[in-house]
């Protein structure tokens, strides 16, 4: 279950900076926007890396989701209510933010909670 909701998670940040690059970019579909979709993208690829090589699910899901949520915040802050002149500059960075801190303390936390859920293994007689 876990396994498919990061699945899920990782799927929609790939939808929303696709669906950024082709629809709400102004003007034509050009290199440096597929460069930034891509870009946007590896967070993302790092925690479907994370999900295929983790024995737990929800590290991966943990990355995915702080990623998504500053992703989310970034795009509400350019395209629904920018309050500068330079909020789509926050697109530019949110990647390296999600690659350095958020995806990585969302991992940190999706491990500890997998580790909590568990039930501790009693010790042998």
């Amino acid at each position: 279950m876990v396994r498919r909701l990061a699945f899920l998670v990782i799927g929609c940040g790939i939808v929303l900076h696709a669906y950024t690059a082709f629809f709400k970019a102004a003007g034509p579909v050009n290199t440096f926007l597929l460069g930034l979709m891509l870009w946007s993208w590896l967070p993302y690829v790092a925690s479907a890396v994370l999900l295929r090589v983790s024995k737990s699910a929800h590290a991966a899901l943990g990355a995915a989701l702080f990623a998504l949520g500053a992703d989310v915040a970034a795009f509400y802050s350019a395209f629904i209510h920018p309050t500068s002149s330079t909020a789509a500059l926050g697109l530019l960075f949110m990647p390296l933010w999600n690659l350095l801190f958020f995806a990585p303390v969302g991992a940190l936390l999706g491990w500890l909670i997998s580790k909590r859920a568990r039930p501790a293994e009693e010790p042998a007689p």
